[in-house]
């Protein structure tokens, strides 16, 4: 059957088929199993993700809540392999970097002390040209800048610099409490995190303040630092932040009684991204160029730069001017006496008597004795305390009653005599060439030709003010120009307005949308007046008559300058005035008409407020029946 050949055909068909379908089947098996050792792997995959999920979200926490780093090596367990040892899976927590120290609030110590009886409360403000800041983008300094700056920008460092004259001060006195106040100015360049710190420095920087440089400041050694160690969250605009002084901190101030001077620097961060702030140096209000945008003014009210120190009773040994020679003959005399002059002692003090305002015998009288005090802060800012060696003096009563007749050398009281002839022509100024500038202390005015040369102190400064007040009126004094508020579109203004003695009318003549006008200035021989306005942007010098007409912008500077006070020359074809277009205020003369502006003088000093002296006679009282002053603006 087997030799059959259909038998034979059908044998090897079914071998044929048998043959494949058992590679198949073993094929089949293998892929099975593969498949199974895939579950059982994904399995234990799925079985140990929470463990690691748990180690990962802990690492995660700490690198988020900023807590030291954890010592800790988390390692995964797993169950045994039925085929082998499992690996352990270790984990190592991110490496975390701890926090800043918690910054400690601002020292708040309460205000003052009261002083003991006998002794004083005093409030020193440093002169403005001992004030400003110095960075590594230029290397020198900027003292006399409007703003203190410390900190890191743009990748050059900033100090802050501050200087106080403690000339005021007898040497010896017994500091009972001792703090410096600054104001904040602006925010707008801090950054994250930082330290700012207040130094002061040892004596030697002292005598070279005048001179400084950036390198001589950060390099200049340190006596002590006052606390507190102020961080970024305790920085604002119009914070005022206080540093009071330790007991050692008080005997370093004491024994700089001496000399009479101290410096302070201020540090901020030096390096990493952009981290400065900045503190306001100006001794009245900041205008809108001081400020960066979107920042408010402080208060008016606050001092903004300010050592406030108690003191028990200040013992002076009174010591007045010696009187000068006469002549020439006298002067040798004195010089040739024998034996040597009496050192003066180191607290010593020539007296400054004053005398009492009187009480303003009308309402009208009043009043314009509070438009002449508004001028004056306008024009000279804000008033520096009254230094302590101010003595009023006790009023002579007005009737005496004499034992019988009349004393021999009885002589009327003179009248007060009118602005010297020899001083028309010249240009009256104010400068720190030589200390204080406070007008309570005897403010230093100079003059100088109308050329700017030879230089001379003015000896008498109530000529300068007569000067300043006389240029507020017409050559006839019969118009007189004042600035007072205004209501703008944008809020409140001054403007410029005019009050006609013979009319007894007065009207407003500025009419700006934005800005204020102030300083006006008349022509000596022109219907015409000059004064300053920031309806542009910029504080300049603008002119027009006194219709309204004739509108004329003069000056036109960068827009961080200024320009102010100005002033005709006594044929009117000149004004003088200040401008700090140059670094620091510098007396500067241009045309009527604004053309050839051109520095008049030029000095290591800051000179400002000028006025062209062109009239002998004072500011006139009105005749009777006529107003006083301005009539109060609704």
């Amino acid at each position: 059957m087997k030799n059959l050949p259909g038998f034979q055909q059908l044998y090897r068909s079914h071998k044929t088929l048998v043959m494949p379908r058992l590679f198949l089947l073993i094929w089949l098996a293998i892929l099975v199993a593969w498949a199974i050792m895939l579950a059982y792997l994904l399995w234990r995959l799925i079985a140990t993700r929470p463990a690691n999920q748990a180690v990962q979200s802990a690492g995660f926490a700490v690198v988020q809540i900023d807590l030291p780093t954890p010592t800790l090596s988390p390692t995964a367990t797993t169950p045994p392999l039925p085929t082998a040892t499992p690996i352990p899976l270790t984990i190592a927590p991110e490496p975390v970097s701890l926090p800043p120290a918690a910054a400690s609030p601002p020292n708040t110590a309460a205000i003052p002390p009261t002083p003991p009886p006998g002794g004083a409360l005093i409030t020193l403000s440093p002169d403005p040209a001992a004030v400003g800041w110095t960075s590594s983008i230029d290397g020198h300094s900027h003292l006399g800048d409007n703003k203190i700056h410390a900190g890191y920008f743009k990748g050059h460092v900033y100090h802050g610099a501050i200087q106080f004259d403690l000339s005021q001060i007898p040497a010896g006195s017994t500091i009972r409490y001792a703090a410096l106040e600054l104001t904040g100015l602006s925010d707008r360049n801090l950054g994250v995190g930082g330290v700012w710190q207040l130094r002061l420095l040892t004596a030697d920087i002292d005598a070279l303040w005048s001179s400084l440089t950036y390198d001589r400041l950060r390099t200049a050694a340190i006596a002590s630092t006052l606390q507190p160690a102020l961080p970024a969250d305790y920085l604002w605009q119009g914070e005022v932040n206080r540093f009071v002084f330790d007991d050692d901190q008080r005997r370093l101030l004491t024994q700089r009684l001496e000399s009479g001077l101290i410096s302070f620097r201020l540090d901020g961060p030096s390096s990493g991204l952009d981290n400065l702030f900045t503190w306001d140096a100006r001794l009245d209000s900041p205008t809108p160029d001081d400020l960066a945008a979107g920042d408010e003014p402080p208060p008016a009210q606050i001092e903004r730069i300010k050592l406030i120190l108690v003191t028990d009773a200040l013992n002076y040994v009174v010591v007045t001017s010696t009187p000068t020679p006469k002549n020439v003959l006298t002067l040798a005399a004195q010089l040739n006496l024998d034996g040597t002059p009496t050192t003066l002692p180191s607290n010593w003090v020539t007296p400054i008597i004053v005398t009492s305002t009187p009480t303003p015998a009308t309402s009208a009288t009043a009043a314009y004795f509070n438009q002449l005090a508004t001028a004056e802060a306008q024009v000279y800012g804000t008033a520096t305390p009254i230094p302590i060696n101010v003595w009023t003096a006790t009023p002579t009563p007005l009737l005496q009653l004499l034992p019988s007749g009349l004393p021999a050398d009885l002589t009327p009281t003179p009248t007060r005599p009118p602005i010297a002839a020899e001083l028309v022509g010249k240009i009256a100024f104010v400068s720190d060439r030589v200390g204080s500038t406070n007008a309570a202390s005897g403010r230093y005015v100079f003059a100088m030709d109308g050329d700017g040369s030879n230089i001379f102190l003015l000896s008498d400064p109530t000529v300068y003010e007569a000067a300043v007040a006389r240029d507020h009126l017409t050559a006839e004094q019969t118009v007189l120009a004042f600035s007072d508020k205004v209501q703008l579109e944008t809020g409140q203004g001054t403007g410029i307005f005019i009050y006609d003695y013979l009319s007894n009318a007065a009207e407003q003549i500025t009419r700006f949308e934005v800005g204020s006008a102030t300083d006006p200035a008349w022509s000596p021989v022109q219907d015409r007046f000059a004064f300053v306005a920031d309806n542009s942007g910029s504080e300049e010098i603008w002119a027009m008559n006194r219709d309204g007409s004739g509108l004329l912008q003069l000056t036109r500077d960068a827009p961080n300058a200024i320009d102010h006070h100005p002033s005709y020359s006594p044929d009117g074809s000149q004004i003088v005035f200040w401008s700090n277009r140059t670094g620091r205020a510098q007396i500067w003369v241009m045309d009527g008409e604004g053309r050839n502006p051109r520095l008049l003088h030029e000095s290591s000093y800051n000179d400002w407020n000028p006025v062209w002296i062109k009239y002998t006679d004072y500011v006139i009282r009105p005749l009777p029946g006529e107003r006083v002053g301005p009539p109060e603006l609704e």
